[in-house]
């Protein structure tokens, strides 16, 4: 459950910081943060049911809830009142995040989603890659603008 929850909080994270990029008020990024933190417990939980259709039902919900997310985030960015520049030094980092999502939810099914639930502590190694890529990787294409700080 840590990994969970350290994406969990990383994700609420980024989506705040990809919003107040944006220069999109906090109340229209809650919504979308909640949902990107929501689809990590649904994941957590779809990874220990020990019923198939229960965890298919899980994934969906939770693949739903993080695409749902995703396209808020990209229609901030889309919609923002911030210069072409700034907006392409921003896609930069938002398509990292989206990379790196979509290679969680490909792990979570090679890791899950064909078998019965797993041992607490044997999380596969691409899940630890991903982590690294989007904390370092987004966090530090992000803190290099200077209108983040």
């Amino acid at each position: 459950p840590w990994p969970c929850m350290g994406r969990l909080i990383a994700s609420a994270l980024l989506m705040m910081v990809f919003g107040h990029a944006s220069g999109c008020a906090t109340m229209d990024i809650v919504p979308s943060a909640a949902l990107a933190s929501f689809s990590w417990v649904l994941l957590a939980w779809a990874a220990d049911a020990p019923l198939p259709f229960i965890r298919w039902g899980l994934l969906f919900s939770g693949l739903c809830c993080g695409c749902l997310a995703i396209k808020c985030a990209s229609d901030w960015l889309h919609n923002s009142v911030l210069g072409g520049r700034k907006r392409k030094q921003l896609s930069v980092p938002f398509d990292l995040m989206i990379f790196c999502c979509c290679g969680y939810a490909l792990v979570w099914l090679l890791a899950y989603g064909f078998e019965g639930p797993l041992p607490p502590h044997r999380e596969p190694a691409f899940g630890i890659v991903f982590d690294i890529m989007i904390g370092f990787g987004c966090g530090h294409l992000l803190l290099k603008r200077e209108d983040v700080l």
